[in-house]
């Protein structure tokens, strides 16, 4: 069916097209070398991981973040809860050992637009004790947006019901 779009004349503006290539270059590498689905791998019905702060100056919060593990690297990732799945720097992909997958553009960092980069899979995750096995993860080729290791979106803990304590300084899940 995505061919068959991009076949098609639609009217599309350029930078839409290109994202459509790449999602359907994506998935026929996916049909080449499929992947495991992310799965949860530890057994634990419940649990609390506390925030890491992410400093604007000394004494100043700018954000919280969680310590999060990839490959066995240790990264603060920021809770973002509209982003997606985990994105990381190129630096942290590289100390991971993260191998590119499939070329992808991300939007919504910052106000430049989209940004390019790549996907890749993990072959473990940690996050408290909590651990994932074979997860996508997206890649930022340029740290220019991102000025943290990176960013963790909820929907990687919707396994659970997630309530983000501020007060506490921890997520409960």
């Amino acid at each position: 069916e995505t061919e068959a779009y991009l076949a098609a004349p639609t009217g599309k503006d350029e930078e839409d097209l290109r994202h459509w290539k790449q999602y359907l270059e994506s998935l026929k590498k996916l049909a080449i070398e499929p992947h495991k689905a992310c799965r949860l791998i530890s057994t634990t019905a419940a649990t609390e991981i506390p925030f890491e702060r992410i400093m604007q100056d000394a004494v100043r919060i700018r954000a919280y973040g969680l310590g999060v593990k990839l490959n066995g690297h240790a990264a603060t990732l920021q809770i973002d809860t509209g982003a997606g799945g985990l994105i990381v720097t190129r630096s942290v992909a590289k100390h991971a050992g993260l191998i590119p997958f499939s070329q992808t553009d991300m939007g919504g960092i910052g106000d430049k637009g989209y940004q390019p980069g790549y996907s890749a899979y993990a072959d473990s995750i940690h996050i408290g004790n909590l651990e994932f096995h074979d997860c996508q993860v997206r890649v930022l080729d340029s740290k220019s947006n991102l000025d943290v290791d990176g960013l963790i979106g909820m929907d990687t803990l919707s396994h659970f019901l997630v309530t983000l304590d501020y007060p506490a300084h921890k997520l409960l899940l």
